[in-house]
């Protein structure tokens, strides 16, 4: 997710399982998002990317009186990727591509990338309701052998990350802290994703022919967890906190 959504970074060293759930044992990077009182009104950028790339956000914020508060906010990444045959057509690993024949020559030897981010969050007294939904769909071509896999337009790999989560803030005072929150996501493999493989060449050794070899995936999960943070004196703090996933 990009970084303008984000308020500050954590890097939590050591077990935070307490805090953060059963996969928290070594460690956790906590990225915390924006409130809606952080931007007070309207943001955005625009800019352009030297390869052939348009990235743009936009982001309304606001906190109305002091139990209502909401953040919407939008990413688009447009363009293309690195053209990596352009710049090494003699490498022993990428010049092959400028040498494609037959139905490979034919195909477009471009690198697609269409992402997108949408993210928000409604508070409303001690609840918080939140969302977000990352989807990319990007060229496959930098991560793979060129003589394995063509680079191609059609050799794209695309992935689609959801979460919704409920939080209820539920007591707070100077000494103690109690919430709770559920949260579901999915993740999908895009069905546009296509390892576009090269399967054989002609009488010269050049490759021209291949075949799209397609992916597709899907999970899902449901999750729940609930904090305590309880400062017993200036020397002695106590965290606990129960989680459940499936």
């Amino acid at each position: 997710m990009p970084l303008h959504f984000y308020k500050r970074v954590e890097i939590v060293y050591g077990p935070a399982s307490a805090l953060y759930g059963a996969d928290a044992y070594a460690g956790v990077i906590n990225l915390i998002t924006k409130d809606g009182a952080d931007v007070d009104g309207v943001a955005g950028s625009f800019g352009y990317v030297s390869t052939n790339a348009v990235v743009s956000n936009l982001t309304f914020g606001k906190r109305m009186g002091d139990n209502i508060d909401v953040l919407l906010s939008g990413r688009l990444y447009n363009g293309q990727d690195f053209k990596l045959h352009e710049y090494y057509t003699d490498d022993i690993d990428y010049g092959p591509v400028n040498d494609y024949g037959g139905e490979l020559g034919a195909l477009d030897k471009v690198y697609p990338i269409k992402n997108w981010n949408i993210l928000g969050k409604i508070r409303y007294h001690k609840f918080t309701l939140g969302f977000d939904w990352q989807h990319q769909l990007e060229s496959n071509a930098p991560s793979c052998i060129p003589t394995n896999y063509a680079y191609v337009r059609n050799n794209v790999w695309g992935q689609d990350i959801r979460h919704i989560y409920l939080n209820y803030h539920a007591y707070q005072s100077e000494e103690i802290n109690l919430d709770a929150t559920v949260t579901f996501g999915d993740y999908t493999i895009n069905p546009a994703s296509n390892f576009f493989i090269s399967i054989d060449s002609d009488d010269d050794g050049i490759l021209d022919q291949g075949v799209p070899g397609y992916k597709y995936g899907y999970s899902g999960y449901v999750q729940g967890n609930i904090k305590l943070d309880w400062t017993i004196s200036k020397k002695l703090n106590m965290i606990a906190g129960v989680s459940f996933d499936h």
